[in-house]
């Protein structure tokens, strides 16, 4: 699957574990954790933050960081279920680990890696 098309990407809400992981595995570009880069690291929390500012906002694009801020699991849930869940059974996969880095930098460093 394209990078560019993660942000707006969902899978069918009612797929089984074994099924999810097959699917997963097939469409992901990162196969390998301890042979993730800075950039891949980057690049997966941008997919990330793109992809929850999509669910919650409608905007594909990399939120602010005063934007980012007002992003949280209740929103998201929220969200994923009106926009997702209930229209299409379908729901968009967060990872939860690219929030923790952007709750780890600081406006500055977050400015520095994804611009204003």
């Amino acid at each position: 699957m394209e990078r560019t098309k993660v942000a707006k990407h969902t899978v069918n809400s009612k797929i089984k574990g074994k099924e999810y992981k097959v699917q997963v595995h097939t469409e992901t570009c990162y196969q390998q954790i301890k042979q993730l880069t800075l950039e891949d690291w980057l690049n997966i929390t941008e997919l990330n933050i793109k992809k929850a500012n999509n669910i919650i906002f409608s905007d594909t694009i990399i939120p602010s960081f005063k934007r980012i801020r007002k992003i949280n699991q209740e929103n998201i849930y929220e969200n994923q279920l009106v926009k997702y869940i209930e229209k299409d059974e379908q729901v968009a996969i967060l990872s939860g680990f690219p929030f923790f880095i952007v709750d780890y930098l600081n406006e500055e460093k977050y400015l520095e890696y994804y611009g204003d």
